[in-house]
């Protein structure tokens, strides 16, 4: 039996549930300008009168955290510096377990400031933005980089516990989310014509109050992505894990008879671990031996994109820190080069197809032959 429900799956309808574009627009903009807004409110506490003088006392070695040298209101070049700092001083594990500071995420998608159309099934451009804030944190693209030097087997182990880990705080966030603003939702999908929506919106950054859902769902997020370009069958069942949640995520925001249609897609697109890139990207990598994989993407017509990108201590990355980054300078490749694979943008349709293929596959035992280390 299949784990994807089918287009014509009573748990969502098969027709798009379009709005009007100019006020789906107007709304969404308002949220994005208060997401971008909160990113400002990184404490609670009054400045201090003297902070202005002390910051420019500040040695740069003072800078411990990501967060702290973001406000800093150090130039450009500097910035960049003491990040590449910070991440050069953290082990492998360190910077897998930092991988939801939420900060860098942020900053990349502001660069992608488009907004996908609204509606319920997704529109196939959803899922780009988080794979943009994703290449354009550098502890991801450290990440990348210093796991491909170890051991396969190493490796696989630190990201399956990382993401077995991260999904079970997820899991939490997210269902104490739903229980906070169910209220919320309830009035959204039953209010009369002309009344005000409740918006319920994300926490993005106030220090000292950690986790945070929107931060948490990046991690995992990225931490798929990474399993999907190790390619290890050994991280298959955490990528399952996933799989399972965002399918769940799917069918409960699908089904317009328990959540206002805006909030349903508003929530897949920014609060679930539905994106089907990424997901698709490491249920194919990870279940799938290549020349399968290379199969099921020609009968399904999707195509697997390669991504340049820089190591994480480059002067000027490809994406990333949208405020800081000049866009007349070149991309800094003289560290050394990465590649991100991950799949183009695909509608529900050819992510089931993928899906239920790699299934079908692991079920036929058809694994992936890993290279002796």
């Amino acid at each position: 039996m299949d784990l994807m429900p089918t287009p014509n799956s009573k748990s969502y309808s098969s027709k798009p549930c379009r709005f009007k574009k100019t006020r789906t627009r107007k709304m969404y903009a308002l949220s994005f300008a208060l997401l971008v807004f909160s990113l400002q409110i990184i404490s609670l506490a009054v400045d201090d009168p003297n902070q202005s003088s002390q910051k420019e006392k500040k040695k740069l070695s003072d800078y411990a955290t990501i967060e702290e040298v973001l406000s800093s209101g150090l130039p450009h070049e500097q910035v960049i510096s003491n990040i590449i700092r910070i991440l050069s001083a953290e082990s492998v594990e360190e910077s897998l377990n930092k991988l939801d500071e939420i900060d860098l995420y942020i900053k990349s998608y502001q660069l992608l400031m488009e907004t996908p159309d609204s509606g319920i099934p997704l529109d196939v451009s959803v899922g780009q933005k988080d794979i943009v804030a994703i290449m354009g944190h550098r502890r991801f693209l450290k990440v990348v980089d210093e796991l491909s030097l170890l051991p396969r087997k190493e490796a696989a182990r630190l990201v399956s516990r990382e993401i077995t880990s991260s999904l079970s705080e997820y899991n939490k966030l997210f269902d104490s989310y739903m229980k906070r603003h169910a209220k919320k939702f309830k009035h959204n999908l039953k209010r009369p014509r002309g009344k005000k929506r409740k918006s319920p919106g994300f926490l993005i950054s106030v220090r000292g109050e950690k986790p945070i859902l929107l931060a948490v769902r990046y991690k995992v997020l990225a931490l798929v992505l990474i399993a999907g370009n190790l390619q290890v069958h050994r991280t298959q069942p955490a990528v399952r894990k996933v799989l399972e949640t965002a399918i769940q995520q799917r069918d409960m925001f699908y089904n317009t008879g328990l959540f206002d249609e805006f909030d349903a897609w508003f929530m897949l697109m920014d609060g679930s671990l539905y994106n089907r890139q990424i997901v698709a990207t490491a249920v194919l990598r990870t279940y799938l031996s290549s020349d399968k994989a290379k199969q099921i993407l020609k009968d399904v017509d999707c195509k697997l994109k390669s991504e340049r990108l820089t190591r994480y201590n480059a002067a000027v990355a490809p994406y990333g820190l949208s405020d800081f980054q000049p866009e007349s300078e070149p991309i800094d490749y003289s560290k050394g080069e990465l590649t991100v694979k991950y799949l183009e943008p695909l509608n529900d349709s050819k992510f089931d197809d993928i899906v239920n293929a790699a299934i079908k596959a692991r079920k036929q035992n058809m694994m992936p032959t890993e290279p002796k280390e």
